[in-house]
């Protein structure tokens, strides 16, 4: 049986002997053969230690000539039992390590396609504005050089010819802001693409050699 006797001491028993010793070893302790055994040591993981003393009694063990033997053999179990104990930790240490590090990479790439959806979302609705607003403003040009025209025409013909001057040159003028705002518009757009995937993927190299450095 069990029993708290504190909150950092732990008494065991009655036991027999060989059943104190599996006890002991579970918390990384070994002991020798004997009748009456006192432990007093540290238990537990990487984070909490607690003091506790194991008091294991009398070994109900039978008198024959074998006991010796069985005794070693049951230190050799004992210790293969620990070998084994700190190859299943190992082993969990790598495995728990091996899921930090898919989660970490899932999360990275997660954020680097949302990243890139919201960038060609913006790219996307810029370019459209653009091309409604060219759009627009040729209709208006158009629409403005047609009743400049017909206006004109009723006029001499010497007013007529200045103002169809006046009139070429503006569309000319209007066409020419218009295409240089958009190429403008359109370059800025392909810049920060550009910057915004050159970061993600320096963002995403970093995590990795800091994630494999940790690992090693």
């Amino acid at each position: 049986m069990l029993r708290e006797t504190n909150p950092n001491t732990f008494n065991i028993g009655p036991l027999n002997l060989t059943t104190a010793r599996k006890w002991c070893i579970e918390f990384d302790f070994t002991t020798s053969l004997q009748e009456y055994c006192t432990i007093l040591g540290l238990a537990g993981g990487l984070e909490t230690r607690v003091s506790f003393i194991v008091v294991a009694v009398e070994e109900e063990k039978e008198e024959d000539d074998g006991d010796d033997d069985d005794d070693d053999d049951d230190d050799d179990d004992d210790d293969d039992d620990d070998d084994d104990d700190d190859d299943d930790d190992a082993e969990e240490e790598e495995e728990d390590v091996s899921r930090f590090i898919t989660v970490l990479v899932v999360v990275v790439v997660v954020v680097v396609v949302v990243v890139v959806v919201v960038v060609v979302v913006v790219v996307v609705v810029v370019v459209v504005v653009v091309f409604v607003v060219v759009v627009v403003v040729v209709v208006v040009v158009v629409v403005v050089v047609v009743v400049v025209v017909v206006v004109v025409v009723v006029v001499v013909v010497v007013v007529v010819t200045t103002v169809m001057i006046v009139v070429v040159v503006g569309v000319v003028l209007v066409v020419v802001v218009v295409v240089v705002v958009v190429v403008v518009v359109v370059v800025v757009v392909v810049v920060v693409v550009v910057v915004v995937v050159v970061v993600v993927v320096v963002v995403i190299v970093v995590v990795v050699i800091i994630i494999i450095k940790i690992k090693i």
